[in-house]
């Protein structure tokens, strides 16, 4: 495994106090099981255009989404982002994948080189049950990553 740190700062979301599900085969691949569940609630992540891009679930006491902190920016709804784990072995385009995530079992369709990513725990090691498949292009926008 290996530690990435974020350049994520004053990202803002959203909390959903209510269920959510997102439909996420538009960009995930056209899997029945490619929708994201926040049954507890979620915090809804907005892109740089303000859209809502994806959900992430609540911490325990439901002040941030997981993996995230508020923000040192100091602005209502914004969220800075902990260091990520990925497993260093790259995954190329045309694998698909099947994860369990903390939003429910995705198939990722990877359609560009990509790594699996880890949240970190509580003590800083990488959360295994807390994963995602994400993109080197959106690793090297969004982390110090050297790999």
């Amino acid at each position: 495994m290996k530690k990435l740190l974020s350049k994520q700062i004053g990202v803002q979301f959203f909390y959903c106090p209510s269920p959510v599900t997102l439909d996420k085969r538009a960009s995930w691949g056209n899997d029945p099981s490619n929708f994201q569940q926040g049954p507890n609630g979620a915090f809804l992540k907005t892109d740089a255009n303000g859209n809502i891009s994806h959900l992430v679930q609540p911490n325990a006491d439901n002040t941030a989404p997981i993996g995230w902190q508020p923000s040192m920016i100091g602005i209502t709804n914004t969220y800075d982002k902990k260091p990520i784990w990925i497993n260093p072995e790259q995954i190329e385009a045309g694998v698909v994948l099947e994860v369990k995530t903390l939003d429910g079992d995705i198939v990722y369709t990877v359609n560009e080189p990509s790594h699996i990513c880890y949240n970190s725990a509580t003590d800083g090691s990488a959360d295994l049950n807390d994963c995602w498949v994400q993109a080197v292009t959106e690793l090297v926008k969004n982390y110090e990553y050297d790999v």
